[in-house]
């Protein structure tokens, strides 16, 4: 076996500096913030609350800017080409299946939004004071947002039936769930 490199000589040198940390600001969420204690709160200078809340306030005033930014224009683009994906996403679904003669057989598409406001456009929904989760559109009114909806099968077409689709709404992770049946 061949003998080993020797290591050249380093006790002349210094030894390297120790790391000094420097005490880094945590970064600022409302998550953050929540999980303090009281005792954490009372260590923090009163300047430090006070910058720590101003920048909560530039924060939370630059989101509402950008959304009231948000061009109508833009906001109906986007809104119709959601439209158009969920009609084409539905109509994907819609294959002739026995019971479609009886009572019709279930469909649903489930999407996610770029922002409320977006939701709101496509749907034609007004600023809602009450929150909620599920609605009924009347099919009517919903086709007038996608345009008709059907497929085409051997002898016949297949349409949206029963008078009213669900829509479901989840705020907080921005997406929605439409459903409904479809048949002869």
């Amino acid at each position: 076996m061949p003998p080993k490199r020797k290591s050249s000589d380093f006790s002349e040198l210094p030894p390297k500096k120790a790391r000094t940390s420097a005490v880094q600001k945590p970064e600022l969420t409302l998550g953050w913030l929540s999980q303090l204690t009281r005792a954490d709160l009372e260590s923090f200078s009163k300047e430090e609350l006070v910058g720590y809340v101003l920048e909560i306030q530039a924060k939370e005033s630059a989101v509402k800017a950008a959304a009231a930014q948000e061009d109508k224009g833009k906001l109906r683009a986007q809104a119709k080409k959601l439209a158009d994906l969920m009609a084409s996403g539905i109509e994907k679904q819609m294959k002739w299946q026995p019971s479609c003669k009886t009572g019709g057989k279930r469909w649903e598409y489930s999407a996610m939004v770029p922002s409320e406001a977006v939701f709101n456009e496509l749907f034609n929904i007004k600023e809602q004071t009450k929150e909620w989760k599920q609605k009924k559109i009347p099919v009517k009114d919903f086709e007038r947002i996608t345009g008709e909806i059907s497929a085409s099968m051997r002898y016949g077409y297949l349409s949206l039936v029963k008078e009213n689709v669900t829509l479901k709404w989840d705020r907080e992770a921005l997406s929605f769930s439409v459903s409904g049946y479809y048949g002869l």
